[in-house]
């Protein structure tokens, strides 16, 4: 039946307006995300990790051989590009969270339509750890790839990005090999990269640094952060299973893909690192069943639990220990202004401050978990001794960085700020409580508040 010009108008313009709807609906999706991670949920250290990393890059500081990392800094770069671009606030890092979030959703409703709300609430649970989500929207770029002449190009571009984000992701190298028509091209292409990073190294001179921190310090993280045996990592074990059955069993890529992302989980599997694994399973299997006769009751469930699950978490953090009543919206106009903080944040960073540039002779140490937070607030620069997590200070750090320590005190002045809460307390922290217990052994303590302590030689 032909269509009357009248009618192939009006359905060029539906047409149209569905495509203005929903790209309304995917910016309206990025501000309520945005909202949401900056003014609602609370400040976390990942966040100021990752942004702190990009911000040194823009002070000109060198990776591994300036300030430690544990991973690649291709996002590193990424991010410090966004912020030399739109500003060093720290809600420029969140539009970027924003931005992956969104576009993962945007992706996964291409495929699974409506079941993408369920992907966006879980994306929403812990995105703050930035390297992460966005190692997470590459896989789910690579997930919707359809076949074409560049398809070996494009697979091992995104998968180049990966490992040059995170190196352990670096298994899904081998899925990629065995799967492609273009096997010598895929090859060279992942030697290519490898061979332009290994020349950025050398340029820095921070090859060993590298290795270091992001190779055999891994053995020390993995020894100091395993979280054991826990019901997280049982569940996970199942679904490694699971996976590596259907793989083996359909020869799917995708299904290798996945289950090789699953490393992302170890050896810390607590839910900010299971969730960001469990996503890509979540989306194979609504990608099974979306169209299937029950399909709508799935949904229903489905979304019912993780609705739940998501509102839950987020009234449970706001009841504990009366979080409501500790919490506010930062009132300095500097890089985190409006960021959803606690109330004691701006006394005690600017009160460091004010201590230490009583010092200024003293070489000045401020150790533990809340380091890059006064220092970014005070335009501070960020050395290696502001993250000390255990994993984070290279193979044996802790031992290298107490040498380093004990000799340079030994010849000048030191001051320390540390929190003593860090070094008693019975929760699981990654700070290493070595160097705290160190230094309030071999030190004087010269103050004390609440919140931090001061010691000096």
């Amino acid at each position: 039946m032909l269509l009357t010009s009248t009618e192939y108008i009006l359905i060029r313009k539906w047409e149209n307006m569905k495509k203005y709807f929903k790209f309304i609906i995917l910016i309206g999706l990025f501000f309520l995300t945005t909202g949401y991670l900056y003014y609602v949920r609370p400040i976390v250290d990942d966040e100021l990790f990752n942004y702190g990393f990009a911000k040194n890059i823009l002070d000109g500081l060198i990776p591994y051989k300036d300030f430690n990392m544990i991973i690649p800094p291709l996002f590193s770069y990424i991010l410090a590009l966004v912020l030399g671009l739109f500003g060093q606030k720290l809600i420029i890092y969140h539009f970027v969270l924003a931005v992956l979030i969104t576009s993962i959703t945007y992706i996964s409703y291409k495929k699974i339509k409506k079941f993408s709300l369920l992907i966006y609430f879980l994306l929403l649970i812990y995105p703050y750890t930035g390297y992460n989500m966005f190692c997470l929207f590459l896989l789910f770029f690579l997930l919707s790839q359809k076949e074409c002449k560049y398809s070996y190009f494009i697979e091992s571009f995104l998968i180049s990005a990966m490992f040059l984000t995170k190196q352990t992701l670096g298994l899904l190298v081998i899925p990629s090999i065995i799967y492609s028509k273009q096997k010598k091209r895929t090859v060279l292409i992942y030697i290519v990269n490898i061979l332009l990073f290994l020349l950025y190294l050398l340029i820095n001179n921070s090859v060993y640094q590298f290795l270091d921190y992001c190779l055999f310090g891994m053995f020390d993280f993995a020894e100091k952060n395993n979280t054991g045996v826990n019901i997280l990592f049982i569940f996970e074990c199942f679904l490694i299973i699971g996976l590596a059955y259907i793989a083996f069993k359909t020869k799917r890529k995708d299904i290798f893909f996945v289950l090789l992302f699953q490393v992302i989980t170890f050896p810390i599997v607590d839910y900010y690192h299971f969730i960001i694994s469990f996503i890509p399973i979540v989306y194979l299997f609504v990608l099974k069943i979306h169209k299937t006769k029950h399909s709508r009751y799935i949904f229903l469930l489905t979304m019912i639990t993780i609705v739940s699950f998501f509102l839950t978490q987020n009234v449970m953090f706001i009841k504990e220990n009366n979080n409501y009543i500790y919490l506010y919206h930062y009132d300095v106009d500097n890089f985190m202004k409006g960021r959803v903080t606690y109330r004691a944040t701006s006394d005690y960073v600017f009160q460091v401050k004010e201590i230490l540039d009583k010092y200024k002779e003293y070489n000045s140490y401020i150790l533990g978990n809340f380091s890059y937070l006064i220092k970014l607030n005070n335009d501070m620069i960020i050395n290696k001794y502001d993250l000390i997590n255990n994993g984070n200070m290279g193979y044996h750090g802790y031992q290298k960085y107490l040498q380093e320590i004990d000799t340079s005190c030994k010849e000048k002045k030191c001051i320390f700020i540390i929190n003593d809460e860090e070094e008693v307390t019975t929760k699981r922290i990654q700070t290493n409580r070595n160097l705290l217990k160190y230094v309030k052994d071999n030190y004087n303590k010269s103050y004390s508040s609440n919140i931090f302590s001061v010691y000096t030689n």
